[in-house]
């Protein structure tokens, strides 16, 4: 009861002020679920829109959104769910059924746009399923059923519910100077996003996390075909992932972003959950040509990952540190400024994906990147 009043009051402190003008559309981007074409059709979407508000400063935009998202996805936990000790042998498959919100308000710091700093509240309500990939012996091992699997480990005494409710305090800080229009990427971006989960909001959860990137991007080279068209371009990227994670109970959908393998290229999400983890992604993009519409074009992608994590595991005292690194290719077709569909090949150099325990070479179809 004290959850939904909390959340109520909530909405009458935010819904109100943003009823001053009219929306805009925003699209935030999908994701799939790996056993459903391989993860190339969405299962889940987020879409929302943004309304300007009264200026609080002379000249200083301010604006509110309102998100929402309903997904159908998989996940593949690692910890041991008697201690929470990773890795674990054969780790947790389940499917999810989520519905997120979010409302927030944005603030610009100056006339140009380039800084600002938004505060929030997201909520959300997960229904945990059973895999579609129940019965089925990935490399990873056997899935079975999330009872079936706390069963063979001797029952659950860290994970909890995997049901429930969800809700996160949050602040954003952002500078951005970042120009994309796809074939040409100039500029640079930094932000620092803190999340609050108190124990009090949440069914199984309580920690505070941040999580800091900065991303700069410089256009090597153009081509340009006629007046709209781009024959060829060739992009220098490079984007620096951190995040710093406490709490006694950390939650699978911050885990999904904060994990060290989530910020490395043939890793995969949940793996080495560790306190504290930092990373760099580097990358030369091959774009071109744009052929029979704007946007749409191929891209060839060379990246280079490395990463390292230190600290306890997450809700452990099990010490861990780590070192992943990876190299490789990536070709995609862009499809205007909605998705990728592509193929991604990863050497890891240093660490291991327990996911493939036996491979060295992770290939897997994309149908986005992370920038």
């Amino acid at each position: 009861m004290n959850k939904k009043r909390y959340i109520v009051a909530l909405l009458f402190l935010f819904v109100p002020i943003s009823l001053f003008s009219a929306w805009s559309f925003v699209y935030e981007g999908w994701l799939g679920h790996p056993q459903i074409i391989s993860g190339l059709v969405p299962t889940g979407i987020s879409v929302g829109a943004r309304s300007s508000m009264p200026s609080l400063f002379a000249g200083w935009e301010t604006d509110f959104s309102l998100m929402g998202k309903t997904g159908y996805h998989q996940r593949m936990l690692w910890q041991d769910p008697s201690d929470g000790s990773y890795p674990v042998a054969t780790p947790l498959v389940y499917d999810t059924l989520l519905f997120d919100w979010k409302l927030a308000l944005r603030q610009f710091l100056g006339t140009e746009k380039h800084a600002s700093l938004s505060l929030g509240y997201a909520g959300s309500f997960e229904r945990a399923l059973d895999p579609l990939a129940e019965g089925r012996t990935l490399e990873s091992g056997l899935v079975t059923s999330p009872d079936t699997w706390f069963s063979t480990y001797g029952g659950d005494n860290f994970y909890g519910a995997l049901s429930g409710i969800g809700t996160i305090l949050f602040a954003v800080f952002s500078y951005d100077r970042y120009i994309d229009t796809r074939v040409m990427t100039d500029g640079y971006q930094t932000s620092l996003l803190l999340k609050f989960g108190p124990r009090l909001l949440n069914t199984n959860a309580s920690y505070l996390s941040a999580e800091a990137s900065a991303q700069w991007a410089r256009t090597l080279y153009t081509n340009p075909e006629g007046k709209d068209r781009n024959l060829y371009s060739i992009v220098l990227a490079d984007r620096i992932l951190a995040s710093a994670v406490y709490g006694s109970a950390i939650p699978p959908s911050l885990s999904q972003t904060t994990s060290l393998g989530s910020m490395v290229r043939g890793f995969e999400p949940w793996m080495y959950p560790i306190d504290l983890a930092l990373a760099n992604q580097a990358e030369i993009r091959f774009n071109g040509p744009e052929s029979f519409a704007k946007g749409c074009f191929p891209r060839l992608v060379l990246f280079y990952d490395n990463g390292f994590g230190l600290g306890n595991v997450y809700g452990t005292s099990q010490s861990l540190s780590s070192v992943l690194a990876s190299a490789g290719v990536a070709f995609s077709y862009s499809l205007s400024y909605f998705m990728d569909i592509g193929y991604q090949m990863a050497y890891l150099i240093a660490g291991n994906n327990p996911a493939f325990p036996a491979k060295v070479i992770i290939g897997q179809l994309s149908a986005h990147f992370r920038f």
